[in-house]
């Protein structure tokens, strides 16, 4: 039986950034990719330092794929199904069983979207967004609709309405709870409050978006549509094993390490602020400890 020094679950811009520090750390490692990293989705990133004209998503992998292949590092394209801790970590996939004294979970989280058909070319064009603190200079003083049904919805419609006075936040027929004092930002803010049934949302060529609402009898015309509608945590295989959770996210350290020793965790299942740069800042210490504590 092979013992590796860690098995890295997640080929997103964390466990990539983790596999390349624990390369040049000399450590025997496998990582593990389906290729269902959330930066796939990205059309361009104008806050990633280093690139001032911007970078997709795609070529951020790409690139740091290529980074690691330099190292003779081979990325498996498979699932990992499950995930046991005896005196180490078991790691099963489809076709293999591997043997670790480290894990670090890099499964990000996925979006729940609204009701549209072919996402990933509303997310291309710039009709569909999600991280207003990645891309809403690229929209500032459009006119914005937040998708949103909590609390958390309407901070990203506050957040948004710094930089546009044409926010209306529209939670698809389900009544918004809000605090005395949220309300009174609501109307304080100008930010126009929909709560009618959606019939429909109409993405068109020249990147406008048109919703259509029950009982109105005019669609609504935005620029774009930033969709709050919360995510889903890929922390399962964690869960398995124990490992605390708040919010969905995994709880973890100053080194990055969970609950359960020797089982780590780096990007958006931990953090919510799903930035690039966080995931790998996260992925760099993760790498560190791992290397350190073995």
């Amino acid at each position: 039986m092979e013992l590796l020094d860690c098995v890295i679950i997640g080929g997103g811009p964390a466990g990539l950034t983790a596999a390349i520090y624990l390369a040049r750390f000399c450590r025997n490692f496998a990582i593990f990719d389906t290729g269902k990293s959330r930066a796939n989705l990205i059309p361009r990133s104008f806050n990633y330092p280093g690139y001032k004209n911007g970078i997709s998503g795609k070529n951020i992998l790409k690139k740091l794929k290529e980074q690691v292949s330099q190292y003779a590092i081979e990325i498996y394209k498979e699932q990992v199904i499950a995930l046991e801790k005896e005196n180490v970590f078991i790691i099963q996939t489809p076709s293999q069983k591997l043997y670790a004294k480290t894990v670090l979970v890099a499964t990000g989280i996925v979006d729940i979207e609204p009701d549209l058909p072919n996402i990933p070319n509303a997310i291309e064009r710039g009709l569909l967004r999600h991280c207003p603190i990645c891309d809403i200079y690229e929209v500032r003083n459009k006119r914005i609709a937040v998708l949103a049904q909590d609390e958390k919805g309407f901070q990203t419609a506050l957040f948004i309405r710094h930089f546009s006075a044409q926010v209306s936040l529209l939670t698809l027929g389900k009544k918004l709870h809000l605090t005395r004092d949220n309300k009174d930002k609501l109307h304080s803010n100008n930010i126009v409050l929909l709560e009618n049934s959606l019939k429909k949302i109409v993405l068109k060529k020249n990147d406008i978006g048109t919703i259509y609402l029950k009982d109105f009898i005019e669609p609504l015309k935005f620029d774009t549509i930033y969709s709050a509608l919360g995510t889903k945590n890929n922390n399962e295989l964690a869960l398995h094993l124990g490992a605390k959770t708040q919010k969905g996210a995994l709880i973890v350290d100053k080194h990055q390490e969970t609950s359960i020793k020797g089982l780590y965790a780096a990007g958006d299942i931990v953090s919510d602020l799903n930035q690039l740069s966080v995931a790998q800042g996260q992925a760099a210490i993760a790498a560190t400890a791992i290397h350190n504590a073995l």
